[in-house]
């Protein structure tokens, strides 16, 4: 099995380059990513399919996008990552801290959830 710590740095490194292919290639067919906020968790997409189409249309629509991550820890099948995210909006360029906690099934990816950080 390859080091999940490695695993989310390629992936991270793959939104970078807007690589969709290399992006889908560590997803689980089933794959769920949620964001959770101070109401709860909310599904973002669920699918590897419908992944690829909400990022797809992101990289389109985005001028720039660009995620950093700061630290990662592994336990078992799950890796937490410090995250820094920026990205431009309508408004102008937005930066966002986040958590992300990942749960993966040997090399591939099943769930993911952001936890945005409040400044």
């Amino acid at each position: 099995m390859r080091d999940l710590a490695q695993i989310v740095l390629d992936q991270t490194q793959a939104y970078n380059d807007k690589d969709l292919d290399k992006l889908l290639s560590g997803l689980a067919e089933n794959y769920e990513s949620y964001i959770v906020g101070p109401e709860g968790p909310k599904l973002r997409a669920r699918g590897k399919a419908e992944v690829g189409e909400r990022i797809g249309r992101m990289f389109a629509a985005t001028g720039y996008a660009e995620s950093r991550v700061e630290d990662v820890r592994v336990y078992g099948q799950l890796a937490v990552a410090l995250e820094i995210d920026s990205f431009d909006t309508p408004a102008g360029r937005k930066t966002m801290r986040s958590i992300g906690l990942y749960e993966f099934d040997a090399d591939r990816l099943v769930r993911a959830w952001s936890f945005p950080v409040r400044d």
